[in-house]
């Protein structure tokens, strides 16, 4: 009986829910402009659509520069070097009694024997010494004998010993000296700086006047106080307007070369005589390219062959040639020097 009575209570409720719900739907519940969810059921599972709000949102992040994260590299293993210790070549030790072996063991014989001096260290000495004096007086005779056959390394005929000869070798370098001068008396001169009250350049004066005669070299003098020299010598004079200044003229009398047009080069400062005149403004000449080497060598007293070589490059220079000479070699070596010096 209760579960009849339970029976009917469900049917009735079910009922009262059912008359409910149509009107619910009746006035508009589930009306077809709500946006709820179940007003979609066409959309399936994409039932969610963005506001234009919400595009444009997601349109500027799209656009915003994302912050890239800095990505470190690895720095590769460094390479270990291993540095191999360089090795010293040993030096080689010279052979026994050779000129080098003596030059480094004389001095240790004799100073052992001095500190220590027993018979075995001084006899050790004295054998020693007497091997050097032996290779001395060996090469001495052998130097003798080539000397004398090949009279090119013979330096007695470039400076005899005799006095007779040693003079008429001075006088044709003298000679040499004049004839020298007087090519150059025609492009250099001499400026000469005094002051009226200097005896040094009253006793200078006599002695380039000489000077002019024997070689023609004009002088140029000029005075440093406006003054002329006292004995008559040089009274055409020139004064000074600042050339002494520019060649830093401190001392009287003050010698000068002069070359136009404009090159000055210094001689001497204080009294210089007639011969050694002469020697510097050959020397000068020469430095400054206004003389020739073989000018040179003909004022000298000592010839200088193989020098001369040196005015024609191919002969002084070995790799001009076509066979390139070897200077180890003690024959290429002569033959060469032979073919140079005969060549002059």
């Amino acid at each position: 009986m209760k579960v009849v009575s339970q029976i009917i209570l469900l049917s009735t409720l079910a009922l009262s829910l059912s008359v409910n719900a149509r009107s619910d739907l009746s006035n508009g519940f589930y009306s077809r402009n709500d946006n709820g969810f179940h007003t979609k059921g066409d959309d399936g599972w994409f039932f969610y659509n963005e506001t234009e709000e919400e595009k444009k949102k997601k349109a500027l992040l799209k656009k915003a520069p994302v912050a890239k994260k800095e990505v470190k590299k690895e720095k590769p293993p460094e390479k270990k070097i291993v540095k191999t210790p360089i090795q010293t070549p040993t030096p080689t030790s010279p052979a026994p009694l050779s000129s080098k072996w003596i030059k480094q063991k004389l001095k240790m014989y004799k100073q052992r024997a001095i500190d220590n001096p027993t018979k075995e260290n001084v006899l050790a000495y004295l054998y020693v010494q007497k091997a050097a004096m032996d290779k001395a007086q060996k090469f001495s005779e052998v130097m003798q004998q080539v000397v004398y056959t090949n009279p090119d390394v013979d330096e007695l005929q470039r400076s005899p010993g005799s006095q007779g000869y040693s003079t008429m070798m001075r006088d044709e370098a003298n000679k040499g000296k004049d004839e020298v001068l007087r090519k150059l008396s025609n492009e250099v001169g001499i400026v000469f700086f005094f002051t009226s009250t200097c005896s040094y350049c009253l006793k200078q004066a006599p002695v380039l006047k000489m000077f002019t005669k024997l070689t023609g070299i004009n002088v140029m003098p000029i005075s440093l106080d406006g003054k002329a020299l006292p004995g008559g010598f040089y009274p055409k004079f020139k004064n000074d307007s600042g050339l002494s200044k520019q060649l830093t003229v401190k001392v009287t009398p003050t010698l000068y070369l002069y070359k136009k047009p404009n090159i000055f080069a210094p001689l001497s400062r204080g009294i210089a005589s007639i011969t050694s005149l002469k020697d510097r403004i050959i020397k000068v000449a020469h430095a400054k390219n206004w003389i020739t080497d073989q000018d040179l060598n003909k004022t000298k007293e000592i010839k200088v062959d193989l020098i001369q070589a040196k005015t024609n490059p191919t002969k002084m220079n070995p790799t001009n040639t076509k066979n390139k000479i070897n200077f180890n070699d003690t024959k290429q070596l002569v033959n060469y020097m032979k073919k140079l010096h005969r060549s002059q």
